[in-house]
């Protein structure tokens, strides 16, 4: 923050996350929520403490303003994929199996886990809203997510160009896809509230989720 002051940086854009929330029972998921000081995992804790320390460095060494993104399940264009470890976007995971190595999908059960997936172009938009707003500075912070959801069994059937009326239990029977073993630190479901995106920067998606998947399945190279 010192060095960002030092050089004129005007302001800083920090990129969180929606996962500071942890373990929800209300959602949609809304800024004004009390984040608990237990998260369910180690990424989880960063970025709540660098939201804080957006505020804290902000206030103590006068520096420049500063906003807090906090993304929701962002995906597109150059998103990590299986080599890139277990916690890759499932999506990418997805995609990278699917298509270039013609193997099934591992679902983590039970499948209808529910994600509130947000195109990385849309993400790109709220940045640079988020930059050029006045007014906002002093640790804002904003959901950049979407108002709808998604179960890990509607991301593989798109994927799979498959039709919504196949069931999870089909596609495990005819070897589509593939349980894989549990993990821990996840939440069951994530939705975003962006009233405030909406309402402060002008922003919402453009790409719903079925059309960002179809863009990449189009681009996805063979």
């Amino acid at each position: 923050m010192a060095a960002a002051k030092k050089h004129g940086v005007k302001k800083i854009v920090y990129s969180s996350s929606s996962s500071v929330y942890g373990l929800s029972d209300i959602l949609p998921l809304r800024e004004d929520f009390k984040i608990s000081a237990l998260a369910l995992n180690p990424y989880a804790s960063t970025k709540h403490m660098g939201e804080m320390l957006m505020y804290d460095l902000g206030k103590i060494t006068h520096g420049p303003e500063t906003v807090c993104l906090r993304y929701f399940n962002v995906y597109g264009p150059r998103q990590t994929t299986v080599k890139d470890g277990a916690y890759a976007t499932v999506v990418g995971i997805f995609m990278d199996l699917a298509i270039a190595r013609g193997k099934p999908l591992p679902i983590v059960p039970d499948g209808y886990q529910r994600r509130a997936f947000t195109w990385v172009g849309d993400v790109v938009r709220a940045n640079i809203l988020a930059m050029n707003q006045s007014g906002i500075g002093n640790a804002d912070i904003f959901n950049i997510g979407s108002d709808s959801n998604y179960s890990v069994w509607d991301v593989a059937r798109l994927i799979l160009k498959v039709s919504p009326d196949i069931t999870g239990e089909e596609l495990i029977k005819n070897g589509k896809c593939v349980f894989a073993p549990k993990r821990h630190g996840e939440v069951r479901e994530t939705l975003a509230d962006i009233s405030k995106a909406e309402k402060i920067l002008g922003w919402r998606p453009q790409v719903d989720f079925t059309g960002g998947i179809n863009r990449l399945l189009k681009n996805y190279p063979k």
